[in-house]
Formats: C-alpha cells, structure tokens, sequence
C-alpha cells in the first residue's frame, strides 16, 4: 500500500473525540484483539480520559477458534497492566461453527461486549475500524448490491441494536499505516492476526485488491461515501418527520394512500422500516427482498412474507405484522419479574393466578375482532396475547390488563440515522 503511516497526536484524537459528542469524564470499553489497531486505540483513549478523570476498560474477546488466542490474550493483558489501563477476556464458550466462521465470530463476539458493557454499566464502547475498513465495506456492500443506506459504510456513532449501548468509531479517518505509526512511537509491540491474509475471506480478498492502490483512490471512496452519508441523512430525516408511520407492539402501519403516492426510494425506505421494526431481527431486510416485495405490492398482490414478517394490503393501511406460524409457542409468565418471550416482548405483572403468553389464534381471534375490526386477520390472528386460564387478559396494546405491563423492544432503533447493521 502507497501510504506513509503518520503518527495520530493526541490533538487530532481529542479533535475527534469532541466530534462525538463524548466527555473525557466518560467510562469507555474499548474492544482489543492485540493488533495494531486496537491496541491504538485503547492506548489513545487511555491518554485522553486523562484529560477528565475518565476510564477506559479494555475487552479481549477469546473465540477459541486458535491455539494461540489464549496466550495472546494473556500478552494483551501483561501489556495494558503496564500501562495502567483495566483488562477483561471474554470467552465464547460452546461449539463453534465451521461454516461462514467470521460472521458467526463476529456476532458472538458483539454480544460479549454488549452483555459485558450492560452489566457493567458502561454507556460506550469503541471499537477500532479504520479508513481501510470503511473502503472495504463500500465494496463489498456493492457488489452485495446493497441499498443507498447500506453503502453509508460504517457510522462514527450509533446505537448498538436496541441496547443503550453508544457504539464509537474514532479511528475511521485514519488509515493502518498511521495506527503502526504510532504504536512504534511508542515503543508497543502488536499481534498480527493470520486470518487477515486468508483470502478465503471476503473481507480479504478486497484488502488483497486494494493493497496497490494510492492514496487517491483511497480519498476518493472516502469522499464519495460521505457524500452518499449525507444525502441519505436529508433524505432519512425529511421522510422520518413526514411519513404516517405508526409502529405498535410487535405491529406496524402505514397510510396506504401515502405509500404508493411516493417515489421508489421512499417505497423501499419505509418498507424496510416497517419490516427491520417488526422482523427485529439482528440485521434489517436485504434490498433484494424488498426489491421483490414492492414489485408484489405493486402488482397488487395482497399478501406477502419477508424477514419473519406478513405484509398486508389493507385499505387504509399497509400492514406489518410477525407471521402467525413464528407465534405458536405458549410460555407461562413468572409473577413479579420482567419476562421476555420471543425475545422482543416484555411482560411483568403481579397476579397470583397462572398468566400465559401466545398468539391470539384462529380460534378466538372472532371474539375479539371488535377491539381493531380494520386489521387483516393474517396479522391478528398472530399478536401477542396474555391469558388467564382461557380468559383473554391482554392483547398486545389493544388489551390493557391494570396489573400488567406489556411492551415490545425491537432489535432495531426507529432513528434511521442512528442505526446501522452489525458489522466489523
């Protein structure tokens, strides 16, 4: 790579820092595998926290999936000691996959540091992706032909999922070379990750391509995304504040006059809302489903299943709702605890009597049609439901019971801007 490394002074980080919108008060976890990146990182953080008295504790997280992670992890920690900076090692513990390694790696390795940070009660935590990172995502989300959203790359600040979890990037404008500079300033020795040149690898084999490239071509897909960044940001927060979108517990509608009044883009945008809210699975819908959804609903097909959802046509509403099949199983809610079926539905209360929690059902889904008479069967027959005994004490935010709380928490936050896939 045609790069001359440039050490990052303090100044630029506490530059970027303030960007951010974060004080130097903070308690910030910092995301270290030993390499030369994170370990930056963690040593620019730890010299600006002591600007404001802050703290910064570094996570390791141990995937088992090499021999040599466990002493590695040990150096990291003998290393940071002697810098005085706090150090944790996550274990992923349990089988581990053989197939699609590094997505699965990646996603157990969020969950330590989110679980982690929530337990501990840390608001932020950093991690330690770099200009270089940022050109191989546009890429490879291209050529996954990925929506405008998707090829906003990496944000510098989001929320992590639907925790309270600030999720902090300070390094995105800083390239590879820059981060060696500094450590070898320094005086920190690193490791080197052997996965990085293991071209089986996605991710990899775009680092391979890029690694003749200038820094021109470098800038310019950095200067390219931030203006895709931009524009999806006017465009994301003009058609947040004018939609008539109303998300509900485990629903979602929107006014179908308006939908099909709008252009493509924000036929999709609200499509994949609707679906990313609902479906609150970990990652939104891929473009191609929704590709393939919006020509059905454009064709006039009524009924349609996407990303664990059923999407419906039903004046006056466009209808998202979870498929009733997915709402099958039937749990017993323990009194006095915050309950959470399906992952996504929270449930307290303090009955004595035995409460249970499912889906509505086919079968006394008549009864209670009274309650939303304009809501396609499809989705009521698949909402949320609190019995006692046979008797129907709560339906998703259409029954109240005064006892009960009854909420739904999805994966994905409702601010467009402030959100983004899981990625690494």
């Amino acid at each position: 790579m045609h790069l001359e490394g440039e050490c990052v002074t303090p100044e630029q980080f506490a530059g970027v820092m303030a960007s951010l919108d974060v004080l130097p008060s903070a308690h910030i976890a910092v995301g270290v595998s030993g390499g030369p990146d994170s370990l930056s990182l963690v040593l620019l953080m730890h010299q600006w926290v002591q600007r404001g008295g802050g703290q910064v504790t570094a996570l390791t997280v141990d995937h088992g999936l090499r021999h040599e992670s466990a002493h590695e992890s040990t150096q990291v920690n003998q290393w940071l000691d002697a810098k005085g900076i706090s150090h944790h090692t996550l274990l992923w513990r349990g089988p581990k996959p053989t197939r699609d390694i590094q997505s699965q790696a990646r996603m157990a390795r969020y969950s330590l540091l989110k679980n982690w940070c929530e337990a501990h009660d840390v608001t932020y935590l950093s991690l330690a992706h770099h200009a270089l990172d940022q050109c191989e995502t546009f890429l490879m989300r291209l050529t996954h032909k990925s929506g405008l959203q998707g090829l906003c790359g990496m944000r510098h600040k989001v929320r992590l999922g639907d925790s309270n979890i600030i999720l902090l990037r300070p390094l995105l404008s800083f390239f590879p070379e820059d981060l060696v500079t500094t450590l070898k300033q320094w005086g920190q020795d690193f490791y080197t990750d052997p996965s990085n040149d293991d071209i089986r690898f996605e991710r990899t084999f775009w680092r391979r391509h890029l690694l003749g490239s200038t820094s021109h071509v470098y800038r310019f897909f950095l200067s390219f995304q931030s203006k895709l960044t931009a524009v999806w940001d006017r465009f994301a927060q003009e058609a947040l504040e004018n939609a008539p979108l109303n998300f509900r517990c485990g629903y979602a509608t929107c006014d179908i006059q308006w939908f099909f009044a709008q252009s493509v883009e924000v036929q999709a945008w609200t499509i994949n809302r609707l679906l990313a809210y609902v479906g609150a699975r970990r990652y939104p819908p891929s473009p191609q489903g929704i590709k393939k959804l919006m020509l059905s609903l454009v064709a006039g097909k009524k009924n349609h299943t996407l990303h664990g959802c059923i999407v419906c046509l039903k004046a006056p509403n466009l209808w998202v709702g979870r498929e009733f099949r997915s709402m099958m199983q039937i749990d017993v809610v323990p009194a006095h605890q915050d309950y959470v079926w399906q992952e996504h539905f929270h449930v307290q209360h303090g009955l004595t009597s035995i409460i249970t929690i499912g889906s509505l059902g086919k079968a006394q889904a008549p009864k209670m049609r009274s309650l939303n008479p304009t809501m396609p069967a499809q989705i009521f027959w698949g909402l949320a439901t609190l019995r006692e005994g046979e008797k129907i004490v709560g339906l998703s935010d259409l029954l109240h019971h005064p006892e009960m709380r009854f909420v739904f928490q999805s994966n994905y936050p409702l601010d467009p801007i402030f959100s983004e896939k899981h990625q690494s």
